[in-house]
């Protein structure tokens, strides 16, 4: 014996517009051993948000350089929404320009931001892009209109020393979601200030624990001119595994260890070595009319953490290219736009002074949409899943624009097992592929279930 079970609007219980409630005609329903249920057919609009504080995913910290070490930084609030890649990227360019965060380069007639998120083709992911702010207005460069040297950048001015600005992309007490997942870098923050110093001075010593022998560090002088992102090797001792870590410099003092292998030792080490980052790296390009079409790396160098490329001469412009560091070795780039005007030999700069920094999805980012949903059934007990109330799940199609109606029917019968005994209601949650409750805006939904009984 089978049942039809129609839910709807009339269904809706609490906020959200993403839990119904079916409640049986005749009060208690009793359902015997055996019974499953299936979805025979959905219609929902998509009409959920994807970036939204009831995700937690809805702020970033923007910091931003004033001086050799300080930042001022800045909570960025995103509305709730439906967004892209680019949408967002709009949302946080009108933010840089209701604050001042930009200048106007005067040659191409275009703003100039220090932060930018674009869509990486390449690697299947998002970027973010960040570029040293300049100490004074650069030739060929103007104000925006109504600001002064002293109050451009929300009236920080401009720093006394070029460096490049990070985000922090927080994770909210009250959810394990962050804008980092929606974007896929998870929760990230990157200081790219890398002094190009040798460095010289600096007093390490190692904090054993356990046995055998653990290492980590605590700083009895951080010396001068060190390089942000260089590797610290401990050295001597009787180990197993030896120490590693990465030194964390502020304007070229010490001022950490981050620690990438503790080791185990028996006999503690007894030195360490300090190896700078960035060097022996060559690279070449090749132009297709006036424009850079690629580069050759012939020597990928060593000890890289995040560098920046520049381009000068040869009467060309507008080459941007970002490169892919792997264990400290320059291994590849992206070529964002070759620019134009290049007829001779062009300069090729591997910049760590104030660099710029392209933080690349670390992670399968979550995309611009919610790409499949889970219904889920109070009374359903499917042992076969985790978690054991999945009723159904369908892929949203490609090609569904957010405001039109989704609409599945199963090609094959998917029923579950569902509990046994007396029940009055049960209660379907509509959630994304991350098992968030989807927050839609429109509660027109149609559903309708099946449930058979087993035969006696």
């Amino acid at each position: 014996m089978s049942y039809t079970l129609v839910v709807n609007n009339k269904n809706l219980v609490g906020s959200g517009n993403n839990t119904y409630q079916y409640n049986f005609l005749q009060g208690n329903f009793n359902i015997p051993d055996g019974t499953e249920m299936m979805i025979a057919n959905v219609q929902i609009p998509y009409s959920f948000y994807n970036i939204t504080s009831a995700y937690g995913n809805n702020t970033l910290i923007f910091n931003w350089p004033t001086g050799s070490s300080t930042y001022a930084s800045y909570t960025i609030t995103i509305p709730n929404g439906f967004y892209t890649t680019t949408s967002l990227s709009n949302f946080l360019t009108q933010w840089m320009i209701s604050k001042g965060f930009y200048l106007y380069n005067s040659t191409t007639a275009q703003n100039v931001y220090y932060l930018s998120l674009v869509y990486n083709t390449y690697q299947y992911g998002n970027q973010i892009l960040l570029s040293p702010i300049p100490t004074s207005l650069p030739s060929g460069y103007s104000l925006p209109t109504g600001y002064t040297s002293s109050t451009i950048f929300n009236n920080n001015g401009f720093p006394s020393v070029s460096r490049t600005p990070y985000i922090t992309l927080p994770q909210l007490s009250n959810s394990t979601s962050t804008l980092g997942n929606f974007l896929g870098f998870g929760s990230y923050s990157a200081s790219v200030n890398i002094p190009a110093l040798t460095g010289s001075g600096a007093s390490i010593s190692p904090i054993y624990t356990a046995t055998p022998l653990s290492t980590s560090t605590t700083i009895i002088n951080g010396g001068s001119g060190y390089i942000n992102g260089s590797i610290i090797n401990f050295t001597g001792g009787v180990y197993t595994t030896p120490a590693s870590g990465l030194i964390i410099a502020t304007a070229g003092i010490i001022t950490a260890i981050s620690m990438t292998n503790t080791g185990s030792y028996t006999v503690p080490p007894t030195g360490y070595t300090i190896v700078s980052v960035g060097s022996g790296a060559v690279i070449g390009y090749s132009l297709v009319a006036t424009s850079i079409s690629g580069l050759t790396i012939s020597n990928g160098g060593s000890n890289y953490t995040n560098p920046s490329i520049s381009f000068t001469g040869g009467g060309g412009s507008g080459a941007i290219a970002n490169l892919i560091v792997s264990n400290g070795v320059i291994t590849g780039y992206n070529l964002i736009s070759g620019g134009s005007g290049f007829t001779s030999l062009t300069t090729i700069s591997i910049n760590l002074n104030g660099a710029s920094y392209s933080g690349n999805s670390t992670i399968t980012p979550v995309g611009s949409t919610v790409n499949s949903i889970i219904v889920r059934c109070s009374i359903v007990k499917n042992n076969v899943g985790s978690p054991n109330d999945i009723l159904d799940s369908f892929p949203i199609s490609a090609g569904t624009a957010f405001g039109t109606n989704i609409n599945y029917t199963p090609n094959i019968e998917k029923y579950v097992k569902v509990s046994s005994g007396s029940f009055s209601n049960f209660i379907l949650t509509f959630n994304d592929q991350n098992f968030n409750l989807l927050q839609a805006l429109d509660n027109n939904i149609l559903i309708t279930i099946l449930l058979k009984f087993p035969s006696k």
